[in-house]
C-alpha cells in the first residue's frame, strides 16, 4: 500500500491492518489530497510519454505530410533510368571509352568517349569524306591513318548534318582551318575548337573577305559552290582536285521532315564557273579561322583550274581586266571574322541542332534555332551528341537504336548529357548515321556511309628498336 493511501486512511479514521487508529484532522486531509493529485498527474504524464515512444508515428513516405513538389521528385526518382557501367577502357593517354546500360523502358545502350583536349598529342579532328561521296566510319579512319605519318585515330563518331545528294555539310563546317561550308543554316549552333584545345559552343556567324595588294577588300559570298555569276567564291581542297569538278551541280538545302533532305537544281556548275578569273593561292601560314591569313598568288587563270598544293582557289565574280588582277608573286589576305568573336584562332568547326545544355542547365533550344520537325524531336532514334564539361573535357556520346536499344528523344538526350557531366552540349546528325568506331573493335551502332567523322587522334608511338 502506498504512503498516500496510508495517510488518507489514517486521516479519515479507517484502520490500516497492523496500525493504530488515529484521530481525524480536516486540514491534513486537504494537504494529502493535493499531494495525491500531483502524484496522479505525474503517473499520467509518464503513461502518455510511454505511449508516444512506443506508438509508431505516421511515416512521411506514406504521402500524408508530403508536399506536391516532394511527391513529384519522389515519382521522378522512382521512374528515372538506372545507369550501369558495362565497360571502361583507356584508349590512349587522355582518352577513355565507356559503355553504359541504361535500364529504362525501353532499355538503351550508350557509348561515351571522354577526351582531355589539353593533353599533349591528343586532338579532336573533323575528317570529311571524299568530295561528293559518303564513306563508312571505318573507311574514313583507314584513309586518314594511311595518309597521316604522325597521327592515328583511336576513336571516331559521325559528324555534321549533310545533304542527301552530294554529302554537302549543312551549316558552318571547317577542318584544319580550311572551310567546307561558311553559311550558317537558320540559327543553328556550332561547336568550335581552337589550336590550344579550347572549345566553344555558340550560334556563330562567319564573315569572309579577301584583301588584295592594292588595299581593295572583296567580300566572299560562298565556299566550295557557285550559286550565281556575280559572287566571289572560295574553293578549298575539299571541293576536289579541279575546279569546276566534273558533273557538279548546284544544290540548295530546304526544310523537310528530315534535316538532311535537299532539293537539287539541275544546273551544271561547269556552265558558270569556267567564265570567271581564278587566283591560285598558297598558304604562307598554317590555315586558321578568326583572323587574317596571308596567301601567295601562284597562278591566275580561267576555265578548269587545278587546286594548288597546300592552298586554295579564289574565283572572282565581277569582271576584272587581266592588268587589274593580282599578279603571280603578290600576297593577298583571307580575312575571317566570327560573330560573336572568338579570342583565339579556330581550327575545327561543325554545326548541329538543337543545343541541349547551356551553362550546366538542360535547355533544348530547338524553337530558337528553327528546328520544328516533330518526328526529329520526339521520336526515339539513334542519337549522336558532343558535350563539354566545366573542366574542359570533351564528350562524344552515341545512343544506339536497334533490337536491344531503344534510342532516345531530344529531351532524353539532353538529360543524359547533363547526367554525364556536360556543361555545354549540342546534338549532331543521328538516325542511320549514328555510330562509333574503335580500331581493333569495329563499328558500334549503325554502319551506313556518312559524310564526315569526328575523330580522336593521337601521335603515333615511335617504332621501338635497339641502340646502335
Amino acid at each position: 500500500m502506498s504512503l498516500v493511501a496510508a495517510v488518507v486512511g489514517t486521516l479519515i479514521g479507517t484502520a490500516v491492518p497492523g496500525e493504530q487508529v488515529l484521530p481525524y484532522f480536516p486540514e491534513a486531509a486537504a494537504v494529502v489530497a493535493v499531494a495525491a493529485r500531483r502524484e496522479y498527474t505525474k503517473e499520467r504524464r509518464r503513461a502518455v510519454h510511454f505511449r508516444k515512444a512506443t506508438v509508431r508515428k505516421p511515416s512521411v513516405r506514406r504521402g500524408k505530410r508530403m508536399s506536391a513538389r516532394d511527391r513529384l521528385h519522389r515519382r521522378i526518382r522512382r521512374f528515372a533510368p538506372r545507369w550501369y557501367e558495362v565497360a571502361d577502357t583507356t584508349l590512349a593517354i587522355g582518352v577513355r571509352y565507356q559503355r553504359y546500360r541504361v535500364v529504362a523502358s525501353p532499355e538503351r545502350r550508350v557509348h561515351v568517349i571522354r577526351v582531355w583536349l589539353r593533353q599533349p598529342g591528343v586532338e579532336v579532328k573533323l575528317i570529311p569524306a571524299l568530295p561528293g561521296q559518303r564513306e563508312t566510319l571505318a573507311d574514313i579512319v583507314r584513309r586518314y591513318d594511311t595518309s597521316s605519318p604522325l597521327y592515328e585515330v583511336v576513336a571516331a563518331v559521325n559528324g555534321y548534318f549533310w545533304s542527301r545528294w552530294g554529302a554537302f555539310p549543312v551549316g558552318i563546317a571547317a577542318t584544319d582551318g580550311e572551310l567546307l561550308q561558311a553559311s550558317r543554316y537558320k540559327r543553328w549552333s556550332a561547336f568550335a575548337v581552337d589550336g590550344r584545345g579550347n572549345a566553344f559552343v555558340d550560334t556563330f556567324l562567319l564573315q569572309l573577305a579577301v584583301r588584295l595588294p592594292d588595299g581593295c577588300r572583296l567580300p566572299l559570298h560562298s565556299v566550295n559552290r557557285r550559286d550565281d555569276t556575280v559572287s566571289n567564291v572560295l574553293y578549298t581542297r575539299f571541293a576536289g582536285d579541279t575546279i569546276p569538278r566534273p558533273q557538279a551541280v548546284v544544290m540548295t538545302v530546304v526544310e523537310g521532315d528530315s534535316l538532311d533532305s535537299v532539293a537539287v537544281v539541275n544546273i551544271p556548275a561547269d556552265t558558270l564557273e569556267p567564265l570567271h578569273w581564278k587566283l591560285r593561292l598558297r598558304y604562307l601560314r598554317t590555315p586558321f579561322l578568326g583572323g587574317s591569313l596571308p596567301c601567295l598568288v601562284v597562278g591566275v587563270d580561267s576555265g578548269s583550274v587545278p587546286m594548288p598544293l597546300r592552298g586554295c582557289l579564289l574565283s572572282l565574280g565581277r569582271p576584272f581586266s587581266l592588268a587589274a588582277l593580282p599578279q603571280v608573286g603578290d600576297t593577298v589576305w583571307l580575312e575571317s571574322t566570327f560573330s560573336p568573336s572568338v579570342k583565339s584562332s579556330v581550327q575545327h568547326v561543325w554545326s548541329g541542332t538543337p543545343r541541349l545544355v547551356r551553362n550546366g542547365r538542360v535547355q533544348v533550344e530547338a524553337a530558337r534555332e528553327g528546328t520544328t520537325s516533330a518526328r526529329f524531336l520526339y521520336r526515339r532514334r539513334a542519337r549522336t551528341a558532343v558535350g563539354l564539361t566545366r573542366r574542359g573535357e570533351l564528350l562524344l556520346v552515341v545512343v544506339e537504336h536497334g533490337h536491344s536499344s531503344g534510342g532516345a528523344t531530344i529531351a532524353e538526350l539532353a538529360q543524359w548529357m547533363r547526367h554525364l557531366g556536360a556543361y555545354q552540349a549540342l546534338n549532331l546528325d543521328g538516325g542511320s548515321s549514328s555510330g562509333v568506331y574503335i580500331p581493333g573493335v569495329g563499328t558500334l551502332g549503325n554502319t551506313f556511309p556518312v559524310a564526315s567523322a569526328l575523330a580522336v587522334i593521337c601521335r603515333k608511338m615511335p617504332a621501338s628498336g635497339g641502340l646502335r
